[in-house]
């Protein structure tokens, strides 16, 4: 996922390197932060030695260990963030609709629904994501085209209509 506008539908498994320096990046202010720590006088924020400070101010121990843990969270969210960002592309990817479609296949090849209504469903929704990959017009077009004949072979009879499209 770098700067510039990805071709949609691409995913590019190589963006782990991608995520790998971003997160990096991170590491060294954890680290300068976990350094901190080690050099910390903790007593200080121990409620014992809050003395008659008012848990209003902000030197109150329990306001410290609450600014603490919020460094913490920040930087757990922002990581969270640049990998959400990446799954997300994955999952709108043609390689990855590919595989979801293919999935829905094989399960009907083995037999794998027991309802009429539950096949034709997921059957509809392969088209869907086949649908996406080949209006993309990607380098994946004609796997998706193949597998989208494929789907329309078992949902025709299932529906007892000539599929659309397919």
């Amino acid at each position: 996922m770098s700067d510039e506008k990805e071709k949609e539908g691409s995913f590019d498994p190589r963006c782990v390197a991608d995520i790998y320096d971003k997160l990096s990046n991170h590491n060294y202010a954890l680290r300068a932060f976990g350094a901190l720590l080690k050099s910390s006088d903790f007593n200080e924020l121990s409620d014992d030695s809050a003395g008659e400070l008012p848990v209003t101010h902000p030197d109150h121990p329990c306001n410290l260990r609450w600014g603490l843990s919020q460094i913490i969270d920040l930087y757990l969210a922002h990581q969270e963030s640049i990998l959400a960002g990446y799954v997300d592309q994955y999952h709108k990817s043609d390689i990855c609709l590919l595989r979801r479609a293919k999935y829905i296949i094989d399960s009907m090849n083995h037999g794998s629904y027991q309802s009429k209504n539950v096949a034709i469903r997921e059957l509809r929704e392969a088209a869907d994501r086949l649908d996406t990959v080949i209006n993309r017009n990607g380098e994946l077009k004609e796997k998706a085209e193949e597998l989208k004949n494929r789907c329309m072979e078992y949902l025709q009879p299932l529906t007892g209509k000539k599929a659309v499209g397919g």
